[in-house]
């Protein structure tokens, strides 16, 4: 029994050690094959990624009602482009896009965030109280908003690299990108890392 036990505990570890990829099928706000429901199926250190069919059938936006909150989910998130089209994610100047509450590294690659907006803080994307880093890479934050802080993200620690902020507003600071160590896990830190941007 013993054996057993141990044996069982050794391959949900396995499962559980395993990251996953989820694909994004359509541009749907909701319901199966949507980013949102892939936020939803996503665990800590899956990877979404969308269907390059995206682009190849002509269509090259997502656009949200509402935003989608990762909570504590530490992910990787694959955008889509190519030299002549682009696959945006929109917050139709009526939602922040992403947010993540204590997650762990999440990374943001190769995704065009527009027109998100919050009342408060990060109006493309709000990372706080992260156990890591919130990691961008080669993408563009361009025309979010935030009534305080973070027009482009808000975080308690971020890294950009190969990156364009571009007509991204705040109400108080931050217009591209505010951290703030009342946003992180350790009340005394945060960091903001610029490189080839």
């Amino acid at each position: 029994m013993k054996r057993l036990l141990l044996i069982t505990a050794a391959l949900l570890m396995t499962l559980i050690s395993q990251a996953g990829t989820i694909i994004v099928e359509n541009i749907n706000d909701s319901g199966q094959g949507s980013l949102r429901q892939a936020s939803i199926e996503a665990f800590s250190g899956d990877t979404i990624r969308f269907n390059p069919n995206l682009l190849t059938a002509g269509v090259d936006s997502i656009s949200l009602a509402t935003e989608i909150d990762f909570a504590a989910k530490g992910i990787v998130i694959k955008g889509l482009y190519t030299a002549t089209d682009t696959l945006f994610i929109s917050g139709a100047n009526s939602s922040r896009i992403f947010s993540f509450n204590a997650a762990g590294k999440v990374v943001l690659d190769s995704l065009v965030l527009i027109n998100g907006n919050a009342g408060s803080f990060g109006g493309a994307v709000y990372y706080v109280y992260g156990t890591d880093t919130l990691f961008v890479s080669n993408s563009t934050f361009s025309e979010n908003a935030a009534g305080a802080f973070g027009g482009g993200v808000y975080s308690s620690s971020v890294t950009v690299t190969n990156s364009t902020f571009n007509g991204n507003t705040s109400g108080a600071s931050g217009g591209g990108v505010c951290s703030s160590s009342y946003s992180s896990s350790s009340s005394s830190s945060s960091s903001v890392t610029v490189t080839n941007s």
